[in-house]
């Protein structure tokens, strides 16, 4: 269970913090973007992108059982928004709710992601926040165990679905062998180019 008024708390200073108002500023666009997902190659993450999104600031918070990432990730991108800053939201790929698992700012060369046992981040100058201190009680025993099978069918769950991407890649690329010899690309290409002229007046 969740220190609800201490998450919030601790959420405002640190928007308050990291993101001051941009004086005269229109409220801030916000593109949304997928960090990480299940591909036909297996769980993948674009590890790479964060330090050259998050150059100055990288925050990890460290939410093994998705307590509250996404509810402090969602407060922090409408204080962005608020004072003026461009953001780039990501979701979480396996979540039917649009979950937000990772927040960058890249003017501010800030970031914020979450850590968890699918995407573990481990850089060298991230800033850990840890979800354990904003809950009232430990797990139990019993909480211990229900997460651990929670984890084992989430689990499964994205061994299934790259197997599934992967079986209907390998039908697409069949399919595709056929289609690519038999299709005339340049009558394709004079069509693009007689709606670009009608659609720009080119």
């Amino acid at each position: 269970m969740l220190d609800r008024e201490k998450l919030d708390a601790f959420t405002l200073r640190l928007a308050r913090r990291t993101m001051p108002r941009r004086p005269g500023a229109k409220p801030g666009r916000q593109e949304h973007r997928l960090l990480s997902a299940p591909t036909p190659e297996g769980l993948t993450v674009f590890y790479d992108t964060i330090p050259q999104l998050a150059h100055r600031t990288l925050y990890a918070i460290q939410d093994p059982r998705g307590m509250l990432s996404g509810s402090m990730l969602e407060q922090l991108a409408e204080y962005a928004r608020q004072n003026g800053h461009d953001a780039y939201l990501c979701h979480c790929a396996t979540d039917q709710r649009n979950r937000l698992d990772h927040l960058f700012i890249p003017s501010l060369g800030l970031g914020f992601v979450t850590s968890n046992p699918w995407h573990p981040m481990r850089f060298a100058n991230q800033r850990n926040i840890h979800a354990s201190r904003f809950a009232v009680t430990s797990p139990d025993a019993a909480q211990r165990r229900l997460s651990a099978y929670h984890k084992r069918l989430a689990d499964g769950l994205i061994v299934r679905t790259c197997a599934a991407q992967n079986a209907a890649k390998s039908v697409h690329d069949a399919l595709e062998s056929y289609y690519v010899r038999a299709a005339d690309f340049g009558a394709v290409d004079a069509v693009r180019q007689c709606v670009e002229a009608e659609l720009f007046k080119v």
